[in-house]
């Protein structure tokens, strides 16, 4: 069954993000393929860009779309040949979430971003998905 995380980071989108391509990072050091589903091409872009210039000591192979490998950056309504890790960003929970074995959803200081999280939380427990919290909010992101 999908393994559902919820990290919670202080500071703003930035901060939600910089946790969210160390998370990648990670999954990617153990040969997992990940995809980030975002709303908007604009925030395509900007995830693009972070991942390129995430770290000065490694490097996280990506690219746009779904069907990118082992990671893609996608706004697009499909998994394309991802199924391991999701990095949700959209608004919406996607239709297809069950076929991932982990989703990540990050909770950052913004109102309407905690509501939408909050209503992820209860839509995945609902469902009977095991569910896990992880506050990182005393961490230092960059904001």
């Amino acid at each position: 069954m999908t393994k559902i995380s919820f990290y919670k980071v202080s500071g703003g989108v930035a901060s939600a993000v910089k946790l969210a391509a160390e998370l990648t990072e990670k999954s990617v050091e153990k040969r997992c393929k990940v995809l980030w589903q975002v709303s908007d091409e604009t925030f395509v872009k900007e995830i693009d860009q972070v991942l390129w210039s995430f770290s000065d000591a490694s490097f996280i192979p990506h690219s746009t779309g779904p069907l990118s490998d082992p990671v893609g950056v996608s706004k697009e309504s499909t998994p394309g040949i991802h199924y391991e890790v999701l990095i949700n960003f959209h608004q919406d929970i996607p239709t297809w979430f069950s076929r991932f074995e982990q989703i990540i959803e990050v909770i950052y200081n913004d109102p309407k971003n905690t509501e939408l999280k909050r209503e992820h939380f209860r839509f995945y427990k609902d469902r009977g998905y095991e569910t896990a919290y992880i506050d990182l909010s005393n961490e230092k992101f960059p904001s």
